[in-house]
Order: C-alpha cells, then structure tokens, then sequence
C-alpha cells in the first residue's frame, strides 16, 4: 500500500506497522508522533513491545506537542513516508512484507 501522508499509516494493517518499526527508529518515529492524532499514536503504540512503547511515550512527552507545520517534525514524518513506500516497492521479506498489506 502506497501512502501519500503520514497519518495514512492509520489504514495500514497492524502487521505493516510492525515490520516498519523493525526499521524505524523509535526516537525518530516519537519526533513525527508530536504533531500527529492520538488515533495514530496509539496505533503505533500497540504494535511495539510494551517496553519501547513507554520509552516512545516518555520520549514524545520530553519532546512535547509539536506544531504540524514544524519543519523538524515535517522531516521526520516525510522521511517515515518515503521508508514506507519504499518498502511497498522492495519488501524485506520473501514470505511476509508491504506487498501483502494491501
């Protein structure tokens, strides 16, 4: 599934949002959260271990709410996209990747 805005990872199937946080940071993923709805934050959030998860939170809280014009936080949310259409072109897996998401 191609995505043309970050908070279009909410109608991607829990097991995409798991591959992709085996390859986004975790810090860089809580910076694009600071501007993004609670819908997506939590979704993110209960697709990492629990561990990470309250790392993630303690992180964004650090960090505080973000404007959505903020061009740091833009950055991290464009650059999470182009990994996400990224994978949808070269999945990592034979068996299981972005292909199968759809």
């Amino acid at each position: 599934m191609y995505i043309s805005t970050f908070e279009e990872i909410l109608d991607l199937p829990d097991d995409a949002i798991k591959e992709i946080m085996t390859i986004v940071d975790t810090v860089f993923m809580a910076k694009a959260l600071t501007a993004s709805s609670e819908a997506l934050k939590e979704k993110i959030l209960k697709n990492i271990c629990e561990e990470v998860a309250k790392k993630m939170k303690e992180d964004m809280n650090q960090m505080g709410p973000a404007s959505p014009i903020d061009e740091f936080v833009l950055y991290h949310q464009m650059s999470i996209k182009d990994i996400i259409n990224d994978m949808h072109k070269a999945p990592l897996a034979e068996d299981a990747g972005p292909d199968e998401w759809a």
